[in-house]
């Protein structure tokens, strides 16, 4: 996320019922691919988050088990992220209360492969990176919808988004009882570049509703809740 994509190894273990690796698949040269979570959604109250990792891998070998014993290092009372628990800080002046939804940001690293002398296998670099995919959605509570259609009239009026418009903000993550704060999500240079309202987005018979797409430089998650 921080557009150091640099190697790594990593071993996924497979366990019998005791849990101790039988069967075990090393991978060398790994570089990350893109990395991905769920839309955060007030309405889906059951839901967990969840986190996409994919990755290259430069070689692969298949090994016996070490035979320790696979086991996280959570503690039991570490509080699971869900994707209805949340509050926005910092959106421009857009009520809170209206935001219903935000589809967070994919993080790409596109691959390049260079061929040596060395070796036949090629070899990954990483090359472009872009953070794409943000968007907020919200409803007309709280004056919701006309302070972020003012927001989006007033800064793409001109066709041309200056530096000072564009804008860092944050989601808190919290627990069920929306007293702890278990995380941090934070959008760096964002900015709307498109608007669409409920009719354009044909959400039927339901209230006013409105979408804001959004540029965004760079998203980082922040965990304040120690695993150990």
């Amino acid at each position: 996320m921080k557009k150091n994509c640099q190697e790594f190894e990593c071993v996924f273990g497979i366990a019998d019922q005791n849990y101790k690796s039988i069967r075990e698949i090393e991978m060398t040269e790994c570089l990350m691919e893109s990395v991905s979570a769920k839309s955060l959604d007030a309405k889906d109250g059951k839901s967990m988050q969840q986190i996409t990792c994919e990755f290259a891998v430069g070689d692969v070998k298949y090994v016996n088990g070490s035979g320790s014993v696979i086991k996280g290092n959570l503690s039991n009372k570490a509080k699971s992220w869900q994707t209805s628990y949340w509050d926005v800080l910092g959106l421009y002046n857009i009520p809170a209360e209206s935001i219903t939804k935000i589809d967070l940001p994919k993080h790409t690293v596109k691959m390049v492969e260079e061929h040596t002398s060395m070796r036949r296998l090629p070899t990954k670099t990483s090359g472009a990176y872009t953070c794409e995919g943000l968007k907020v959605s919200g409803s007309a509570a709280h004056n919701g919808y006309e302070a972020a259609r003012d927001l989006c009239i007033k800064l793409m009026y001109d066709g041309v988004l200056t530096e000072n418009e564009f804008q860092d903000w944050s989601v808190n993550v919290k627990d069920p009882s929306h007293k702890k704060v278990l995380g941090e999500i934070l959008f760096i240079q964002s900015a709307p570049f498109k608007f669409t309202t409920g009719a354009e987005a044909k959400v039927g018979d339901a209230p006013l509703q409105w979408e804001m797409e959004m540029f965004c430089e760079q998203s980082f998650w922040k965990i304040a809740e120690k695993a150990m």
